[in-house]
């Protein structure tokens, strides 16, 4: 496999992964010592720790920071030597 298939590859793992880890950052973001959260600012369940936004009840923009960065950053480390 040459090397710029490896990187390309490397870079759309990377936006897939980016593209569905917000919802689970959210889940994440709590205090130490509290458990993970399990509603949304608005009170609706949150299910399933993969998805666009943190609550697929609520309308949020949907971002391109977060799979673009890690596309970068998935492209960077198959390019390291």
């Amino acid at each position: 496999m040459s090397e710029a298939l490896l990187w390309a590859v490397a870079a759309c793992w990377g936006a897939a992964a980016g593209a569905v880890l917000p919802r689970a950052a959210f889940r994440f973001a709590v205090p130490d010592g509290e458990p993970w959260r399990e509603r949304c600012a608005d009170g609706h369940a949150i299910r399933g720790w993969l998805g666009r936004t943190a609550c697929p009840g609520c309308p949020a923009p949907a971002g391109l920071l977060l799979p673009v960065l890690t596309a970068l950053v998935c492209a960077a480390l198959a390019a390291a030597p």
